[in-house]
C-alpha cells in the first residue's frame, strides 16, 4: 500500500482510518489526537476547543484552550 494515498488526519497529518461514526468519516490512529475528541465540551465553559488531550491511568485528561480547565474522563 502506498502511504501517500492513505487517509491522513486533518489535524496532525498522522495516519487515519475510515470511521462512519466520526463527524467527517475519518478517525486519527493516535488516540490522543484532538481531532478524535472534537465533540468533547469543557464542563466549566461549555466550549469544545481543546488545548491538549492525554491518556493517563486509563483515563483521558483534557485541557480547555479557552478557560484552561483540566478534567479527566
Amino acid at each position: 500500500m502506498d502511504r501517500r494515498s492513505s487517509n491522513r488526519c486533518p489535524v496532525c497529518q498522522g495516519p487515519a482510518v475510515e470511521d462512519a461514526a466520526a463527524p467527517d468519516g475519518v478517525r486519527c490512529r493516535r488516540s490522543t489526537c484532538i481531532h478524535n475528541h472534537a465533540r468533547v465540551k469543557c464542563p466549566r465553559c461549555g466550549l469544545a476547543d481543546l488545548e491538549s488531550v492525554s491518556f493517563e491511568k486509563n483515563q483521558f485528561k483534557y485541557t480547555c484552550k479557552e478557560c484552561t480547565n483540566t478534567w479527566n474522563v
